[in-house]
């Protein structure tokens, strides 16, 4: 089957037609996915959104496509000239190993959405030049649908595509040289991917149910590693931040040398501490409790996440936690905080507090702050009764509030009291509290807890989507 998009957009020139025409030809089954668009849309997109909005709406009519089908894998046209412009893209904007690697030949789809993780795109043609598929397409008497849109060169990846031909027509370089330096990133990237899963075993945990990552430092071999480092912590960052697109190097240098500094004061300051217990005691062994100091350290912020320094009783909470629930040990070291960053800082804080109005059926499904999908089931399946909710950021006062609720039934608070108890103050508003407009009822979906139990929420964070996507190990 093969699914087309029609852009319905002014100046990308589409013959819906002739890709008709041409399916018909070959057999295959199609169904045209056509974008619509409101005239305010349009009005206000500027030239630098147009491809963004393009390629973020391409991208939902074919996960649409493949949902409404059953495609969970989906083959796309983009060749090896279409990878060397890409790196090229990247290259300019300052990217890292991961982003001159280029495509991945198999992905999650790139963009924020439930069910992005659960479809795959693929690109078979990486290592075929567009020249070799143009041949082809003449050999079987294919039609070539050229848009028009594509020779505008004030748009950057027209522009490098201009830059790229005219290296070739000039004899400085060929494709087969640029294929090599693609190739060796792509190795690159794949090997290291083989070097991050042990640290993301032995140094991380994820919080899938809160959106925010633990991470102890507890040893510097791969912070001493820059590519290797700057790679786990882009990861860490995207998902707290629920980013799915790459992070500045050059920030991730600095989040990089932020965290050596802060690990090389706590082993400096274990150091004098061993000291002192042998001179006291005659033994070398640190306690937990020592071995979880506070790092010397203050937080910085990425792409929407923010490295906080935790508290050696908040840091030792979290690790015994993990310790205890897991399938797996962390050892001790000093522990850092990753989480979206707090909306007093990126928002007018009380725009970030106030509540969001929100009409949803059971099954249905709404997008908190960018990465949380909430949406609830009725004891009656049969029920499709809208309901309207209110939802916002947690504060305290929620929390006295379902106390209020609750009193004399601590087992509806427990997993807040849990929450509360090993994050920072200053960060406790990282998860969302729903409301029902006109009934006395209130609900903290991440963290399990309601109060009276009303109806069963499913939580899905769009981290998870984000991270299987970069930890794919193909080239």
């Amino acid at each position: 089957m093969a699914v087309f998009v029609q852009h319905n957009f002014p100046g990308v020139t589409e013959d819906e037609i002739q890709i008709q025409s041409t399916l018909k030809s070959l057999d295959v089954d199609g169904e045209i996915m056509r974008m619509q668009w409101e005239p305010e849309e349009l009005e206000k997109m500027t030239k630098g959104q147009m491809l963004e909005c393009l390629r973020e709406r391409r991208h939902r009519a074919l996960l649409e496509a493949c949902r409404k089908n059953g495609i969970r894998l989906m083959l796309t046209g983009h060749n090896l000239d279409d990878d060397i412009v890409t790196m090229m893209y990247r290259m300019s904007h300052g990217s890292g190993t991961d982003g001159l690697a280029g495509m991945k030949s198999i992905n999650t789809f790139p963009i924020v959405d439930r069910h992005a993780g659960e479809h795959f795109v693929g690109h078979p043609l990486l290592e075929v030049p567009k020249e070799r598929l143009h041949r082809t397409c003449e050999e079987l008497g294919l039609q070539i649908n050229r848009d028009q849109s594509n020779e505008d060169r004030d748009f950057s990846r027209n522009a490098l595509q201009g830059v790229l031909s005219t290296l070739q027509s000039q004899g400085f370089t060929s494709l087969e040289r640029l294929q090599e330096a693609l190739q060796f990133f792509k190795q690159i990237r794949c090997d290291m991917h083989q070097e991050v899963v042990p640290i993301i075993n032995n140094s991380v945990a994820i919080n899938r149910r809160n959106g925010d990552v633990t991470l102890v430092l507890n040893n510097n071999k791969w912070l001493s590693n820059q590519p290797l480092a700057t790679r786990v912590i882009s990861l860490l960052a995207s998902y707290a931040g629920a980013r799915p697109t790459g992070l500045k190097t050059s920030r991730l240098v600095s989040i990089r040398r932020h965290l050596l500094a802060a690990f090389e004061a706590y082993r400096e300051d274990q150091r004098k501490l061993v000291n002192q217990v042998a001179k006291r005691t005659g033994m070398t062994d640190l306690q937990p409790f020592d071995l979880t100091r506070r790092a010397v350290s203050t937080q910085a912020t990425m792409g929407g996440a923010v490295f906080y320094p935790m508290s050696r009783t908040d840091g030792l909470r979290r690790l015994d936690n993990v310790n205890r629930t897991a399938s797996r040990k962390l050892k001790y070291g000093t522990v850092f905080l990753v989480q979206r960053e707090p909306p007093t800082r990126i928002d007018n804080q009380k725009a970030a507090f106030r509540a969001i109005d929100v009409t949803l059926r059971a099954g249905e499904s709404f997008l908190w702050d960018n990465r949380f999908y909430l949406s609830y089931q009725t004891i009656d399946p049969a029920d499709t009764t809208p309901r309207h909710f209110q939802i916002s950021y947690m504060t305290v006062a929620d929390v006295r509030q379902l106390e209020a609720l609750t009193a004399g039934a601590s087992t509806y608070r427990r997993n807040v009291y849990s929450y509360m108890g090993s994050t920072p103050g200053s960060h406790l508003y990282q998860v969302p509290v729903v409301r029902e407009v006109g009934q006395s009822y209130l609900a903290f979906p991440t963290l399990k807890a309601q109060f009276p139990m009303r109806y069963e929420w499913e939580v899905k964070a769009m981290g998870d989507a984000i991270l299987m996507s970069r930890l794919q190990c193909l080239p």
